[in-house]
């Protein structure tokens, strides 16, 4: 929970502000549909003066023209329809007052200009207008507003070349109003490139949060399979011990119930009648080996057993220590002895050394020296063998 608190916070921020964007872009476009509307009415108003300059050079009734013109000049071009009046309450009053000066001064002194200059038109045969040639209407009073002349002349090239109109004129009366238009468009382009830049930033951010839960995701999901292999591993292995155990007790098992029967094939047995039970039992007769040359044939005796016998270290589990051995003072006794404590040094250095059996019994046959084998089995061995 501590580590999605920064996240859920920084959430909020962009949130907030792409809310705030939200608004400007809004505000924005409302500002940019009054503006619209009104260079819309304006340039309606220019088409109706070049109209009405249009009709005067084609010598037209007058009179009709200045009523229209005067008109023109004290009617409020703001004032279109009631859809006006909810546009200018949304836009703030300095849009509002920027453009009415940028669009509505100029031509509403334009329009005063042409009804002032409209009895200085005086009817002729020719128009003496400059690249214009024999075209029949009015001439055009060189003492015209400068602006009023350009649209004049405008409206007497558009009649002489088939009635095309040319509208370089506008750019004259909305020159100030063709330059806000730019200095809005660029901060509408501005705004939207920034509410862009934030919206991929958050975006990117969403995706490598994402990305980064995913991970976490798959690394739980792998650290899970990891543990049920691990799991189904040590299942297998606990089975197959249990089962290897299970194979040893089996054998171990039969090699009881078949001893009984192998002894009649070793050399030396004797079966005798128990006075006690009336059961039979086995006397068995034990061949050790005699002169042997080194701890190897002692070692190999004691753990692999000698012409066919089973190894001595088995005979006490295999025929109980008092059918073989006899009493404390047999002479098998103290021979099994003898060769059990040199094994058992063997066996011990093997474990505390970690080395082979041969390795400690070359240890021991370098420890003998030239010192008879009887010498070692009779418990002369090295002292860290003992312990």
């Amino acid at each position: 929970m501590t580590q999605l608190t920064p996240l859920q916070e920084s959430f909020s921020k962009v949130n907030d502000n792409v809310a705030k964007l939200e608004n400007d872009v809004a505000t924005l476009s409302q500002e940019l549909a009054y503006f619209r509307h009104v260079v819309d009415f304006q340039n309606l108003k220019i088409e109706k003066l070049t109209q009405l300059l249009s009709d005067v050079l084609q010598n037209k009734d007058t009179s009709s023209i200045v009523n229209l013109l005067q008109s023109l000049q004290e009617g409020d071009p703001f004032n279109v329809n009631d859809n006006q009046d909810s546009v200018d309450n949304l836009v703030p009053e300095s849009v509002h007052e920027s453009v009415h000066d940028a669009v509505h001064d100029p031509v509403h002194d334009s329009v005063h200009d042409v009804t002032a200059d409209l009895p200085s038109l005086q009817l002729s045969n020719v128009v003496q207008v400059p690249g214009v040639v024999d075209v029949l209407g009015v001439s055009l009073n060189n003492n015209m507003d400068p602006q009023l002349h350009q649209v004049a002349q405008a409206a007497v090239l558009a009649q002489g070349k088939g009635g095309k109109r040319k509208r370089s004129s506008y750019a004259k009366v909305n020159g100030n109003s063709d330059g806000l238009k730019p200095q809005l468009l660029r901060n509408h382009q501005q705004q939207q490139s920034q509410q862009q830049r934030q919206m991929q930033q958050a975006s990117m951010q969403q995706q490598r949060d994402q990305q980064s839960r995913a991970l976490v995701s798959m690394q739980q999901q792998r650290q899970q399979q990891q543990q049920q292999q691990q799991a189904q591993q040590q299942q297998q292995q606990q089975q197959a011990q249990q089962a290897q155990q299970n194979q040893q007790n089996q054998q171990q098992l039969l090699l009881t119930q078949d001893s009984g029967k192998d002894l009649v094939l070793m050399p030396g047995l004797e079966v005798v009648v128990d006075d006690m039970g009336g059961r039979k039992k086995p006397k068995i007769t034990v061949d050790f080996l005699h002169n042997p040359m080194n701890v190897k044939d002692i070692y190999d005796e004691f753990t692999r057993g000698f012409r066919g016998q089973p190894p001595l270290r088995e005979m006490d589990e295999r025929f109980g220590k008092h059918e073989w051995r006899g009493d404390s003072r047999s002479k098998e006794l103290k021979r099994f002895q003898r060769r059990k404590k040199l094994c058992d040094a063997i066996e011990r250095g093997m474990a505390k050394y970690g080395k082979s059996a041969m390795e400690i019994i070359d240890y021991i046959e370098d420890f003998r020296g030239d010192k008879s084998l009887t010498w070692v089995m009779n418990g002369n061995l090295p002292r860290d063998l003992l312990e």
